[in-house]
C-alpha cells in the first residue's frame, strides 16, 4: 500500500525507525494543497498551492505504527489521495485547529528532510510565516 508524507514522515531516519519495512518510492508536488502548521504539519485544500511530498510503500504494520504516531483517529484522520503511482493514504488534521508554530526541533527536522531530498523549500517557509503571523495576531488580541 502507498502512503504520502508531507511533514515529519519525510525524514528518512525517522521512517526507518518508525516503519522499518517502508520503502521510499519518489518525491513529487502534491497539487491543490497548502502546508500549514497547527503545532505539527498539516495540509489544507488550496487550488493555488502545492506541497512537496514523499511517497512510501508501506505494510499493514507500518500503517498501524503511523496511525499511532499521527494520533489517528483523534488528532489526524486518514484520507485516500491520488498520486502519480496510485492511491495513497495521507493524514490530515481533524477539526481545523488554529495555526500555531511547530517546536523548533520539529521544524528543523522537516527542513533537514527538505534539504536532504532537494525539495522546494518555499511552502515550508510560508507555512512557518503564516503560523508566526497568526500567533503574533493572537498575542495582540490578548492584550
Amino acid at each position: 500500500m502507498l502512503y504520502l508524507a508531507y511533514g515529519s514522515n519525510m525524514i528518512v531516519a525517522d521512517m526507518d525507525w518508525r516503519c522499518p519495512n517502508a520503502i521510499m518510492l519518489d518525491t513529487f508536488e502534491l497539487n491543490d494543497w497548502r502546508l500549514v502548521f497547527h503545532n505539527f504539519a498539516d495540509v489544507v485544500p488550496d487550488p493555488q498551492s502545492s506541497v512537496p511530498a514523499v511517497l512510501w510503500q508501506i505494510t499493514e504494520s507500518c500503517l498501524a505504527s503511523l496511525d499511532h504516531y499521527e494520533g489517528y483517529p483523534h488528532l489526524y484522520n486518514r484520507v485516500m489521495i491520488a498520486t502519480p503511482q496510485g492511491d495513497a493514504w495521507m493524514y490530515v488534521m481533524q477539526n481545523n485547529p488554529a495555526l500555531a508554530l511547530p517546536h523548533a526541533r520539529y521544524y528543523a527536522g522537516m527542513m533537514g528532510a527538505y534539504l536532504d531530498l532537494h525539495l522546494r523549500r518555499t511552502p515550508l517557509r510560508l507555512a512557518w510565516e503564516e503560523a508566526y503571523a497568526e500567533e503574533k495576531k493572537q498575542e495582540r488580541l490578548a492584550l
